[in-house]
């Protein structure tokens, strides 16, 4: 009774799966990037169909509203094809790409602000009519 070996119980974590094959995530992440090429298409749609709206007597259509769903949707679906298939390895890469381009959008913003306030404080004893005044001229 005592001289047997001693029971171990070990637990094994799960392993990954190759959910690369799957077609619901297939599906998912074929969606996503449909929604992401549509939003960067939208926003041109709206402004083509400008030039032919002659009804609207400027209102125009806005498809911005539309741009920003198309985006939370591709995101949203970019989120759940990683959290149900984990082994995904589109959907990872499209999703730290959308995050990489987020980050850097929010950079650029970032640093077109903070270079327009240094050229306004370049001119900060002139009128703001000195300022447009020079910049005619500076794209004549």
């Amino acid at each position: 009774m005592y001289n047997q070996p001693p029971k171990y119980v070990m637990v094994t974590p799960n392993l990954r799966s190759n959910d690369n094959s799957n077609s619901t995530a297939r599906a998912l992440n074929i969606a996503a990037i449909a929604c992401m090429c549509l939003a960067r298409f939208v926003p041109a749609m709206g402004s083509f169909l400008l030039l032919f709206d002659e009804y609207s007597s400027g209102s125009g259509f806005n498809l911005y509203g539309l741009n920003v769903v198309l985006i939370l949707a591709s995101l949203i679906l970019l989120i759940i094809a990683r959290v149900k298939f984990p082994g995904d390895s589109v959907s990872k890469g499209l999703l730290i790409g959308f995050v990489v381009r987020t980050v850097f959008a929010i950079m650029l913003t970032i640093m077109i602000l903070v270079l327009g306030i240094w050229f306004v404080s370049l001119y900060a004893l002139s009128d703001i009519a000195d300022i447009i005044w020079e910049l005619i001229e500076l794209f004549e």
